[in-house]
C-alpha cells in the first residue's frame, strides 16, 4: 500500500511539472514569431492542461480585444486591464514598455471536476496599430512565464512601393 501512495504521488507530481499554459496564434499552435502588415488583425487563444489564473502580458505599439471571447468553461472571464502594482512589478523584474495586460481566470465549475487539455479561451483579438515588434508573454500570477510570441509588425506592399517611387523621383530631380 506504502508503494502505491509513492508511485501516485510520484504521478501526481509529474502532472504538475508538465501543466503549461500555450498561446496560439491564428489556430496555429506552438508559433513562437508572426510577421504582418501594419493594419492586420490577429486572433490569439490560450491553450492549457491545468485550471489557472494567468496574466497575458503585451509589450509594443497595438491593442487587445476581447469582446468576442469563446470560453470552454462558462464560469470562466478575461478582462484587459493594466494593474499599477503589477505592472510596475513586471517592470522591476524587466518587463518595460508593456502597453496592456489581460487578466485569464480559467475557472471549471462543474460536476466532476474535469483538467482541461487543449483550447480554454478562444477569440482575443490583436489589431496592429503601428511598425515595430510586439512581444505576448503568458505568465502565471508570480511571473512564471509559459509561453510567448513576437509579432512583427511592416509595412503594407503598397506602403513600401509609394515609398520606393518616392525615392526614385527624389533622386532624379537632383
Amino acid at each position: 500500500m506504502k508503494k502505491l501512495l509513492v508511485v501516485l504521488t510520484v504521478l501526481v507530481m509529474a502532472t504538475v511539472a508538465n501543466a503549461t499554459l500555450q498561446i496560439s496564434v491564428n489556430s496555429d499552435t506552438g508559433v513562437s514569431e508572426i510577421t504582418v502588415t501594419t493594419s492586420d488583425m490577429v486572433t490569439l487563444d490560450i491553450h492549457a492542461t491545468e485550471t489557472a489564473l494567468a496574466i497575458l502580458v503585451m509589450q509594443g505599439p497595438g491593442s487587445l480585444d476581447v469582446s468576442a471571447l469563446t470560453y470552454k468553461w462558462e464560469q470562466s472571464n478575461a478582462s484587459v486591464l493594466i494593474d499599477p502594482d503589477l505592472k510596475a512589478a513586471l517592470e522591476e523584474i524587466g518587463y518595460t514598455g508593456i502597453t496592456a495586460m489581460l487578466s485569464i481566470d480559467i475557472v471549471d465549475a462543474s460536476e466532476p471536476f474535469t483538467i482541461p487539455n487543449g483550447l480554454v479561451l478562444d477569440g482575443i483579438k490583436f489589431h496592429c496599430e503601428a511598425l515595430g515588434d510586439v512581444t505576448l508573454t503568458l505568465m502565471d500570477g508570480s511571473a512564471n512565464v509559459f509561453d510567448s510570441a513576437v509579432i512583427h509588425q511592416v509595412p503594407e506592399p503598397i506602403t513600401l512601393a509609394l515609398l520606393g517611387l518616392g525615392g526614385l523621383f527624389l533622386r532624379r530631380r537632383k
